[in-house]
């Protein structure tokens, strides 16, 4: 048998086998666990829309649709698109065959929802009009 040093914990230990990496199933798993954590990205946090223009909740012309409400609902649709496509997405959304008021109830109630107004209410999320963007630029 052969002495050999743990990948995972560092300890010496006698290997069984030549190709032997760890010294216990332990340390072989914490070691598949931590490489397997390291390579998994969270999933669409990157991607997720951060910046709502103040413009295009504006030309919704909805009565009773708060802005948080609207940006979640806006995330979905990425990239440049036209007021017209929002104006359709949202009624798509909201307008399916229930009463609207029930249909944005339980869009309000859901966790993602929740997480997503923390994040709002957090200053994480900004609403900015494209005339405060342009100028900036």
């Amino acid at each position: 048998m052969e002495k050999k040093k743990c990948k995972q914990c560092g300890k010496s230990f006698e290997a069984k086998r030549s190709d032997s990496l760890y010294c216990s199933n332990t340390c072989k798993q914490q070691a598949h666990h931590k490489r397997a954590t390291e390579k998994s990205p969270s999933p669409n946090k990157d991607q997720e829309m951060t910046v709502f223009y103040l413009d295009e909740y504006q030309n919704l012309n909805w009565e009773n649709f708060d802005i948080i409400t609207f940006c979640f609902l806006r995330r979905n649709l990425k990239g440049n698109v036209s007021q017209d496509e929002i104006n359709h997405y949202i009624n798509a959304v909201v307008w399916d065959d229930t009463d609207w008021r029930v249909k944005y109830d339980t869009i309000r109630r859901t966790k993602a929802f929740a997480d997503f107004q923390e994040r709002f209410l957090s200053g994480e999320i900004q609403v900015l009009s494209k005339k405060e963007i342009e100028s900036e630029a």
